[in-house]
């Protein structure tokens, strides 16, 4: 992602989030639930409750600027862990993440995002390797 800032840090915001929520409700977000200061050299990245929008909010030195994308047939690998609620990464696993691959990846089954006893998605990887890089597949873990 190609924007007009270069961000110190990165911090995914791991709850789900209203997308209603604009620019205001997101810098509350930042400041009463990740405890950070909203005019940081920082992206703060949210996740909606279907995983298929991520908004990034970012202060740019002249103004807040919110970035949006919404996807159409896919959902984002969104990580979940119940003891964080926020999680930092690099530009690179942004980058991951928005292109559709995980920020995590483990041997094991990676769960995602529950929501009323449902799992959203989950990747886990193939046994086999293609071309030297190890080869993913996407699973639906409720019917595993």
């Amino acid at each position: 992602m190609k924007m007009f800032v270069e961000p110190a840090d990165i911090y995914l915001y791991m709850d789900i989030v209203d997308f209603r929520k604009s620019i205001n409700g997101l810098i509350v977000v930042v400041e009463q639930e990740m405890n950070l200061n909203s005019f940081r050299d920082a992206l703060f990245v949210f996740c909606n409750k279907k995983c298929d929008k991520v908004k990034i909010l970012y202060w740019d030195k002249t103004g807040f600027a919110l970035w949006y994308k919404r996807l159409e047939k896919h959902r984002f690998k969104w990580p979940v862990d119940a003891n964080l609620q926020q999680m930092h990464v690099s530009e690179q696993q942004l980058q991951r993440l928005l292109s559709g691959y995980d920020v995590i990846v483990s041997s094991s089954p990676l769960m995602r995002r529950s929501h009323q006893g449902k799992i959203c998605c989950g990747r886990t990887p193939l046994e086999t390797l293609v071309d030297g890089k190890q080869t993913w597949a996407v699973k639906n873990l409720a019917q595993i």
